[in-house]
């Protein structure tokens, strides 16, 4: 059946919010489902659903400088980011479905590893 793992982040950089929250929870459930067809091996027959919890915009500067033209300047040139915490529902098949190397957590880690 199903195996659901909650709370997992992903940090996007280059912008303040997922402001099509549909759009991106369907690209990057394919993008898992496309990186376990074309890279075959121990899990296989992958299905995943992913749903966003909640997004939180981070801090773009963390400066060891507490005020000054070398903080303002760090400011002005900093990178919008912002963490998405989403629920990830997967089915699979595995050679070794006893492991617990191949499972739901390798699962959500191995295609954004390359």
């Amino acid at each position: 059946g199903p195996v659901t793992k909650s709370g997992i982040e992903m940090l996007l950089i280059g912008i303040e919010n997922t402001e099509k929250v549909t759009v991106w929870q369907e690209e990057t459930a394919a993008f898992i489902v496309d990186y376990f067809k074309k890279n075959p091996g121990v899990v296989y027959d992958v299905d995943v659903n992913v749903t966003i919890m909640f997004q939180t915009g981070t801090a773009a500067v963390e400066s060891p400088f507490p005020r000054g033209p070398i903080r303002r300047k760090m400011q002005e040139t900093s990178t919008p980011s912002v963490i998405i915490t989403y629920v990830q529902t997967t089915t699979y098949k595995s050679k070794y479905p006893n492991s617990y190397v191949y499972d739901e957590d390798y699962i959500a880690v191995k295609p954004f590893e390359e």
